[in-house]
Formats: C-alpha cells, structure tokens, sequence
C-alpha cells in the first residue's frame, strides 16, 4: 500500500500592493468574415476588431492577411483593437481585479461576444469575509482575507467558476476607496460570462526564458493577453531607480506585489531605453491599471530580462455569455493543498450534489481543477453508486499540460435527483489533485467542509471522505475537492386554453 502523502500548494500569485485607451467600437465587417471561418480562421491574421483601429490597415481580402504567430517581431493586441478603455485602480489595492477581468473582457471580445465592462469593486467585496459596516457580519462567501489586502489569480478564478461573478460594472460601480458597505449590500447577480479554461503557468524568477517567452507570445496571439505579476517599488526613490519613461526593468530579487497584463511585445526595443540595462534587447507591451497618466496611456514596456515578469503567467479563455440556471460546487473556490502519491498512477475523486429545483434539470457543462501534465476522465452517476461503475456515464476527458481548471461541455444529461460528479485523474508524474482543505491561518481557515459528500479512492471501488481528511502538520481539519457542474432548468410548457 502507498503512502498518502500531502503538498503543499503553492500560491498562485503573491498578494499585491495598495497594489490603453480606446474608444468603444463596433465589430469591424472584416472581423466578422474572419470569425465565420471558424477554426479554418487561425490560418489567417486576423483582421482589426474595430472598424477603425489605431493601426488603420488597408483593407486587403482575408486571403491576403499573413498567420500571427510567436515569430512575429512585433504584435500588440492594444492596436488590434481587443482592449476596453485603460482603468485607474485609484486609492485600492485591487490590481488583481483589474488585471483578471481585463483578461476576461479581452478574450471575450476577440472571440466575437462584444464589449464587456466587468466589476473590480464586486470581486473585491466578494471575496472579503467581514466587508460590511457591522464589522462582526460575516459574508459566507468570503474567504479569510481583510478589505483591500490585496490578492491574486487564484482568488480570481475562484469568484468565477463558484457563480459568484462576473458582473457587470453598472451592477457594482468602482469606488475610488475600498471601504465597509452597507450591511448585506453585495449584488447578487447572475454572472454575465462563463469562464471555460484557467491555466497558470510558474516559471523560476530570474530573466524570461526563451520556453516562457515563446509560450506567453503564443498565449497572448491566440487569448488577446495574459495576467503577470510583477515587482513595483512603493515609494518613488526607489521607484525611479528602475523606471525611465514609458520602459521598466526590475534586476533585483523582491518578489511580486503588482498585477499587470501582458498585451503583446516588441523584439526590437533596444535595451539602452531601459535603466540598468537589461542583457538583450525585446520588451512585452504591458497595461497597467493606474490611469492614463502612468506610462503611455497607461500601457508601458518591460524588459524580456525582469526578474519576475515571465514567474506567474495566468489567463482566462473560451469565454461564453451565461445561459446557465444553476452551478453546484464541492466548496467555494480553488484548492490550496495537493492530495496523492509520487511516482506516477491514478487517484479517483467524487463530489456529490444536491438538486436545487423540483422540475428536471439539463447538466451539459463541469469544470475541474487539474494539475500540470495530467490528463483527467469526467463522469456522471445519476444512482450516486460510486463503489461500482456499471451506471457511470462518461462525459468526457482531457489532458491538461498547465495547473489550472478545464471545462467540460458534452450532450444534455436529464437530471430528476440528486446527482455524483466522478473524476479519474491520471498522471506518469507524481499523481497529486487539488483539494480545497480548512486550515487554520489559511484563507480557508473557515472554510465549511461537508462530510459524505467529496471521496477520493485509489482504485474506483474502495473511497474515503475527503472530509475526513486530517494533518497535525498542516492543521488540516477536513477537505474538499474541486468539481463544478452547471445546468439549465427545463422549460416549462404552458397550457392555453381552448377559445371557442
């Protein structure tokens, strides 16, 4: 018998400080064009998004438009016209907010599903466990984290697959100060998008490396951009000493405390722009959230040769406007411990959901999270029998060659009961997966860990409750795994009667 180890996770994104402008457009006639090609598109460049760009291209037939590709020395998703109007975080520290919905925004919109202008401030709120002016009311959505102390990716993505978000700016407008709210005053909303896939990806600090640069390039011609981290002084003195203009390089060894994204790049940016001159030349074109006095407009260059700039490179994609009625989840956000075995093999988990309607439900979308070089099989057990797998009906299977969450879609499953979420996770590697567990000093030191309801079991047939899951090394009280399913509710006929 192997020996059930634990790992801790590493965080995926530090927690950040106090933490280009263009017009709102319509989708150009040639964008569209592009668009109807479907995957056949992707063998062309694609045209501008907007009907007039900054770059103002001829209009040549998409026949004559050249592949985009990471050996591009140039590319700039700014002036393809995929980036909503630059942002001012003002006095918060809610970088992270800003740079995750731009992701999002910016891969909706160069996947055709229009402007989107989504809400930092209801991300903040959200996340915060005592948020409002009664200081002891508790949100039980929030994770163990104070008003405006900063946060990352993983908070993110977390808000986004729980249903929680996002929403639309006008639902929660921006605030130039994070301050408690009204008791209870959080929106409640339907999220307006869905996100399909989360990936992150770690690289050691130090300078860009050619693997990352190449990956982040190719990311970023296929999405529109990528979130990064960054180091940013905070006090001017020090500040200037690695600014010069519109051009930053950071060579030293802080880690990261600013969220940025990363929206294209320059090979040709010579490196005497920058101070302390980096090794090479080549620079990302980055968009920062601190207005357009910062910068250019609010975008600036970072050298290939920043220390942490290439560390944490996350991204959001296959967006898809919400027509979900319901979302089920195991727990309230992504995982913060790894459960498995080293040297390589399979490990089975299950969750179990409770149906939240009376009338029958149509389940079509899971998402899971997953660990790098894994591939994964998703199953339903409409009789919840998860010791046999004779009624298993599989739904799908990926492989996944980043950490992060993958989505699923598959044909309607009809759903009358309540219903068990399966996943086999395989792995040549060590063969961890996520789980979300209560941990005290964590952020989910208040987490609320159901029993009998998430398992994992190494061959299918014998499980344990992961809610039973303990470490005194750890402080671990209990865990959770990380599966969400979502479904619509069935129309419902309506009778008219007969009209003599």
């Amino acid at each position: 018998m192997k020996k059930f180890i634990l790992a801790l996770l590493i965080v995926v994104s530090s927690l950040v400080l106090d933490c280009s402008a263009l017009e709102v457009c319509e989708m150009s006639s040639e964008y569209k064009r592009w668009l109807e090609l479907g995957e056949e598109r992707f063998n062309f460049e694609e045209p501008p998004y907007c009907e007039s760009s900054i770059m103002k291209p001829r209009r040549y037939g998409l026949s004559k438009y050249s592949l985009y590709s990471s050996n591009n020395l140039r590319y700039s998703s700014l002036e393809l016209g995929y980036l909503s109007d630059i942002r001012d975080q003002k006095y918060t520290s809610s970088c992270w907010t800003f740079a995750a919905n731009s992701c999002v925004e910016t891969s909706a919109r160069k996947e055709g599903l229009g402007n989107f202008d989504f809400s930092e401030k209801h991300m903040e709120y959200s996340l915060t466990r005592y948020p409002y002016l009664t200081s002891s009311l508790v949100n039980p959505l929030g994770i163990n984290r104070e008003l405006d102390s900063g946060g990352n990716s993983f908070y993110a993505a977390s808000y986004y697959y729980r249903f929680t978000g996002p929403i639309l700016e006008s639902q929660m407008p921006f605030t130039e100060y994070n301050l408690p709210i009204e008791d209870n005053s959080i929106p409640n909303e339907v999220p307006s998008v869905l996100i399909g896939n989360y990936d992150i990806n770690y690289y050691n600090q130090g300078i860009c490396s050619d693997d990352a640069i190449k990956l982040i390039k190719d990311k970023i011609v296929k999405y529109g951009s990528v979130g990064a981290s960054i180091y940013m002084p905070s006090s001017y003195n020090l500040y200037s000493k690695y600014i010069n203009g519109e051009y930053y390089y950071y060579p030293d060894g802080y880690d990261t405390n600013h969220a940025v994204n990363i929206v294209g790049w320059d090979d040709s940016i010579v490196s005497t722009n920058f101070k302390n001159t980096p090794s090479r030349n080549g620079a990302w074109i980055v968009r920062n959230s601190w207005g357009e006095a910062f910068g250019n407009k609010g975008y600036f260059y970072i050298s290939y040769d920043d220390t942490n700039v290439c560390t944490r490179i996350s991204n959001y994609n296959d967006i898809k406007v919400n027509d979900y009625d319901n979302a089920y989840r195991a727990n309230y956000g992504l995982a913060n411990y790894r459960l498995g075995f080293r040297s390589g093999g399979t490990i089975f988990t299950s969750a179990k959901f409770a149906k939240k309607t009376e009338n029958i439900e149509y389940l079509d979308r899971v998402s899971v999270e997953v660990e790098k070089n894994t591939s994964y099989e998703v199953y339903l057990s409409k009789t919840n029998n998860i010791e046999s797998n004779d009624d298993w009906i599989l739904l799908g299977t990926g492989d996944s060659r980043s950490s992060g969450v993958k989505t699923l879609t598959f044909d309607a499953q009809e759903i009358t009961n309540d219903y068990t979420i399966i996943v086999k996770y395989t792995s040549s590697e060590d063969y961890f997966f996520p789980v979300l567990c209560k941990s005290d000093g964590d952020v989910y030191k208040y987490a609320n860990i159901p029993l009998k309801t998430t398992m994992y079991s190494i061959d299918g047939t014998e499980w344990k409750d992961l809610g039973e899951y303990s470490s005194s090394s750890s402080s671990i009280e209990g865990c959770s795994n990380v599966i969400f399913a979502y479904t619509r509710n069935a129309k419902q006929q309506v009778e008219t009667p007969d009209i003599e």
